[in-house]
């Protein structure tokens, strides 16, 4: 089978996989980071998710060790604070996320990218795959939109420069349990470091990234479990909070 046709047909499994809840079975193989993007774009493109024919919501994800990797969310996977969802997902992640006041171009600095942030907003990614089993494999991952289902964004505020990424604290409640309460823990150390790659990206696998965009920066906690039933509050110190609530079916 050639790599096109692999694409291709890849894409049309994981395309009907979210039109109808039916899981992706047997043994698939990608061989390239090109061809994970290029199912990522086939899937968006063939259910129309961007209402504009670009995207406007992003997640990133990776680590300095592992390199910086992406997926476009789609606009109807963007919800308010308080958004409920089924439990048939893996689980959940506390991220923050900004808004951009301006286009970054590809070739933006880091302190070109820090000068587009219009806003920071408390964000988790509800994460969900479509493979009937387990897969480890970080292709597969990658072309299913990095196991994205949505994002739950919490209210937008500006942030004073020179914070302490590394103290900054985050905390994890489920109907006003605490789960988790830790300092700092995102894997880039400051959660914009790897938005010039993104702009890199976006400007070459996408229409670029544009004033208005929102981006997902990253995991602080790794992938938590879901909790049927319950609600989860997630806790930035000095920024904010959001919730996201997960029925019991």
């Amino acid at each position: 089978m050639s790599p096109d046709s692999s694409v291709a047909g890849f894409a049309e499994r994981l395309r009907h996989a979210r039109l109808t809840g039916e899981l992706v079975y047997g043994d698939i193989r990608l061989t390239s980071t090109e061809q994970a993007y290029a199912v990522q774009a086939l899937v968006a493109q063939q259910l129309g998710w961007f209402k504009e024919g670009r995207p406007r919501h992003w997640k990133l994800g990776g680590s300095p060790s592992a390199g910086a990797c992406a997926a476009a969310v789609a606009d109807d996977d963007v919800h308010p604070s308080g958004w409920q969802t089924r439990p048939t997902v893996l689980g959940f992640e506390a991220e923050l996320a900004v808004r951009l006041a301006r286009d970054l171009p590809a070739g933006s600095t880091l302190a070109q990218a820090r000068a587009a942030v219009d806003a920071w907003l408390p964000c988790t990614e509800v994460c969900a795959s479509r493979f009937a089993q387990a897969t480890g494999d970080a292709l597969l991952q990658l072309a299913d939109q990095q196991l994205n289902q949505s994002l739950v964004l919490g209210e937008p505020l500006t942030l004073a420069e020179g914070v302490d990424w590394t103290r900054l604290g985050v905390s994890l409640e489920a109907d006003g349990h605490g789960l988790l309460k830790q300092s700092g823990g995102h894997p880039w150390g400051d959660p914009l470091a790897a938005l010039p790659w993104l702009a890199n990206h976006a400007a070459h696998h996408a229409d670029g990234l544009r004033a208005g965009d929102t981006i997902a920066t990253g995991s602080w906690v790794g992938l938590f479990p879901v909790l049927p039933g319950a609600t989860v509050r997630i806790v930035y110190e000095g920024v904010g909070e959001v919730q996201v609530g997960f029925t019991h079916r």
